[in-house]
């Protein structure tokens, strides 16, 4: 996670040289060893204490990835991601990047089941503000499962 954290930051650089570097080199990293970059990506957004800029930049990575490969994954590593990322929006207090976080989630959620989460994400932590948000984001994605699902998350609305 630590070599992951000054690519990040030049991928945000506003040199074109620079960041082409960083770009070809998240890249082959992701080539060579996908599971280890998304585990690296999760880490750095879990915790608090990183810079938000990065957390949220690591999140817009992971959902080009999961749109791109998610299926590439084995079940049981999807199934971990997932809940990870929950966790990183269910904690999250920087709204911008709970926003990312949702986005992140609702990707995974258009490729997976997301039935499995409603419960928790129902009674998370979370504000209510938070979870509407998240619901809407989620009906961007999966329309018609939102809409199936209505009648488990109406009582708690």
């Amino acid at each position: 996670m630590a070599e992951l954290i000054p690519l990040l930051q030049a991928l945000m650089v506003t040199d074109n040289a620079v960041r082409r570097a960083a770009e070809e080199s998240f890249h082959s990293g992701l080539a060579a060893n996908p599971l280890v970059v998304v585990n690296s990506l999760l880490t750095i957004c879990i915790q608090p204490d990183i810079d938000p800029i990065l957390r949220s930049m690591s999140a817009v990575l992971l959902r080009g990835i999961f749109e791109a490969r998610l299926e590439t994954f084995a079940e049981a590593d999807t199934h971990r991601i997932r809940e990870q990322v929950y966790i990183c929006w269910n904690q999250e207090s920087v709204p911008h990047v709970r926003r990312k976080f949702a986005h992140l989630l609702a990707q995974i959620a258009s490729q997976t089941s997301w039935a499995d989460l409603v419960p928790g994400i129902l009674t998370s932590s979370s504000s209510p503000e938070s979870v509407l948000h998240l619901l809407e984001i989620l009906s961007e994605y999966i329309p018609d499962e939102v809409a199936e699902s209505a009648a488990s998350y109406w009582p708690y609305l």
